[in-house]
């Protein structure tokens, strides 16, 4: 192993132990259909995420839904499924189909797609 090969291989395994002590506490995973595209109910979901100290993103998928992907706090995650399906949503929502697999600490902030 060269120099370069040992200094990379430090800066993995100490990011790795980082990422594993930050790991967010709870992950949801939400598809939201109803009149959620063209009327800012992905920027609206972004608001609502960094209000809650959430990352992930907030994504618009072919078929007119958007896809939600959010991990942090339990309850910054349940503020998050609070607020959509709060009825006071961008847009209108009329459907959320949620899940709450476990958290994965693969995103760094919340983006919109």
């Amino acid at each position: 192993m060269g120099l370069w090969d040992s200094i990379r291989g430090k800066a993995q395994s100490s990011a790795g132990s980082d990422a594993a002590a930050a790991l967010p506490e709870a992950r949801l995973e939400a598809l939201v259909s109803g009149r959620v595209q063209g009327v800012g109910f992905r920027w609206w979901t972004r608001g609502i995420a960094q209000e809650h100290g959430l990352i992930g993103y907030a994504e618009n998928l072919p078929d007119g839904r958007v896809e939600i992907v959010a991990e942090g706090t339990r309850e910054g995650v349940d503020a998050l499924y609070a607020a959509l399906t709060s009825g006071d949503t961008a847009g209108h929502v009329s459907d959320v189909d949620q899940s709450r697999p476990e958290p994965t600490g693969e995103f760094r902030e919340f983006d919109v797609r």
